[in-house]
């Protein structure tokens, strides 16, 4: 399809929605490094699809190499110019995890509270909850640990590995 959209966007002079379903089919298809070209190439002319910025945020995430500070800006501009109506699960995920990734203590809290808007928005997810746990437990954050798998054990949705951990957290709390 993809070979078909480039044809597409020959014919049709390059036009802004041609390119926007060229690249959703970039991302779809998982070729997150054109996907973030493409949405880069549109936003320099029309930036009032804000959704653009979402999509180039995840791209440079899931991209090898990824660019986790480009992710950010991304991220931080679709955020800026969205209403909370408008935000997902994946868009506060997406953001807790590129600020993870960036390895800066600064922006660790950040994370944190951004993973766990996600958490707040769908409480059924305990992969999310789970994730957040364990990147907490390796950030050296056992309180946050601690709250995460108390809610999954509330839940009756943790396993072994979550209940050990969790007492390595309290005793790495003491």
């Amino acid at each position: 399809s993809i070979l078909n959209y480039r044809k597409f966007l020959e014919l049709s002079g390059n036009n802004i929605p041609a390119k926007i379903q060229y690249l959703i089919s970039l991302f779809k298809a998982k070729r997150y490094t054109e996907t973030v070209s493409v949405a880069e190439e549109i936003l320099q002319y029309d930036n009032s699809r804000n959704y653009l910025n979402r999509i180039a945020g995840y791209s440079c995430y899931e991209k090898k190499p990824a660019d986790y500070e480009k992710a950010r800006v991304f991220m931080e501009t679709f955020f800026k110019n969205t209403t909370p109506d408008k935000v997902i699960v994946k868009d506060y995920t997406y953001y807790g995890r590129i600020l993870l990734k960036l390895n800066d203590s600064s922006l660790v809290d950040m994370a944190y509270d951004q993973l766990k808007k996600g958490y707040l928005m769908d409480t059924t997810d305990m992969d999310l909850l789970s994730d957040i746990a364990v990147n907490a437990y390796i950030s050296k954050k056992y309180d946050i640990t601690i709250e995460m798998l108390n809610i999954k054990m509330n839940n009756r949705k943790a396993d072994s590995r979550d209940m050990m951990t969790l007492g390595r957290a309290y005793y790495q709390n003491q």
